[in-house]
């Protein structure tokens, strides 16, 4: 929406909106801060150039791609299916799953994966061609399974990390 066309919709006060707007974009200008001067966006598709990993999957039009998609804090990777010859950005096929697979206590042996769109409610039929997004987690395995084909497995990278991923702080005791 221009500014013009929230200056028509807006009923009140001039100065009001000013200051409203004034507070807007503090507000984005202290997130922008906040992310060392640009705006991280979680399931951005991946550019060209950008670094990305190709599972082949056997006897199938399409194969799925790896990508960092800004989930790279989450120690995960945006999954996507890619067109096998034009490499464009496809949905999963109808009778395509994808299962993560047991890692570690208490986690199901089998889970399986549902797109971002799906999770949030969205008829596959709504979703725009390409735009379908899966998320998986680094150094987890997954099998996709598919009519006609023996199941894929693979194990999602894993990133390498500075230093340790978690800080332990000791506890201090008190005497009785």
């Amino acid at each position: 929406m221009t500014d013009e066309a929230l200056d028509e919709e807006f009923e009140g006060d001039r100065a009001e909106l000013l200051a409203m707007r004034a507070d807007f974009d503090d507000a984005c200008n202290k997130m922008v801060e906040l992310g060392g001067g640009k705006l991280h966006f979680l399931g951005e598709k991946p550019a060209p150039g950008d670094n990305v990993y190709l599972i082949d999957l056997p006897d199938s039009s399409v194969i799925i791609r790896l990508s960092d998609g800004g989930l790279e804090r989450g120690h995960q990777f945006l999954l996507d299916f890619v067109d096998r010859d034009s490499r464009k950005p496809d949905h999963m096929p109808q009778s395509y799953a994808i299962w993560r697979l047991y890692n570690g206590p208490c986690s199901p042996a089998m889970h399986q994966l549902m797109s971002w769109e799906a999770a949030m409610g969205m008829p596959e039929d709504q979703i725009a061609p390409g735009e379908q997004r899966f998320s998986v987690i680094e150094g987890v395995t997954y099998r996709v399974e598919y009519l006609g084909a023996t199941p894929v497995e693979f194990t999602v990278p894993e990133r390498p990390r500075a230093g340790p991923a978690v800080h332990i702080v000791p506890l201090a005791t008190t005497a009785k």
